[in-house]
């Protein structure tokens, strides 16, 4: 493993990566833990769900998605996976996640956070949520403004998307600046079980550092 993890930029150190991973969902997520689930009876994972000490492919560090280079279109699924969160022998480490649900763009690896998409000022772009899982789940992007069709929160769109199904959002790149995405449908448990990933919207003529 390289001590970069390939977030935006140029790269970021093992250091920010662990903290992120730890923090960033519950903290950007926080407002969005009230009303998040539609007025149905609550699905548990089921038999999709694996045993703890079954054997699960280890996720990678996220990637970079740059969506100005795949005409602003992406797929997006969830697996099962292990997490290394510190694989160091310091500080009561190694720690390991014997099961989190990683966020996957097209046939990219798969990575708690999830995939960091970039894309640039004015541009929409259309995220096609592909439920593997054996529960229902949604995508919703902070920063945003959205069509409420587009939105991701069941309990104002009545949109979720059922085990089997995809759906197409229609995210306006409309807000620059770095910005969360997550499951939106049980979305305390989903969040804390990975499924959050980070949107950056390079405003127009962005100049990219030497390093960020």
């Amino acid at each position: 493993m390289t001590p970069d993890t390939g977030a935006p930029g140029d790269g970021i150190g093992r250091r920010e990566f662990l903290a992120a991973t730890g923090t960033v969902g519950t903290v950007a997520a926080a407002g969005c833990t009230a009303l998040s689930e539609p007025d149905v009876q609550e699905v548990d994972a089921g038999s999709g769900r694996q045993q703890l000490g079954s054997d699960l492919p280890t996720m990678d560090p996220p990637e970079v998605v740059d969506l100005d280079e795949q005409g602003n279109q992406v797929t997006l699924k969830a697996e099962a996976a292990a997490h290394e969160a510190h694989p160091l022998e310091n500080m009561g480490a190694p720690i390991r996640l014997p099961q989190v649900w990683a966020w996957q763009a097209d046939d990219g690896p798969a990575s708690v956070p999830g995939p960091i998409f970039r894309v640039t000022e004015g541009s929409t772009v259309e995220v096609t949520l592909e439920n593997t899982m054996s529960m229902p789940y949604t995508i919703h992007f902070h920063g945003a403004q959205t069509a409420w069709k587009d939105d991701g929160v069941p309990t104002t769109t009545g949109i979720t998307v059922d085990p089997g199904a995809s759906h197409t959002y229609e995210i306006p790149a409309n807000t620059p600046g770095t910005h969360i995405y997550h499951c939106h449908y049980q979305t305390p448990w989903h969040v804390e079980m990975g499924m959050y990933g980070i949107l950056r919207v390079d405003p127009e003529g962005y100049e990219p550092a030497d390093k960020e």
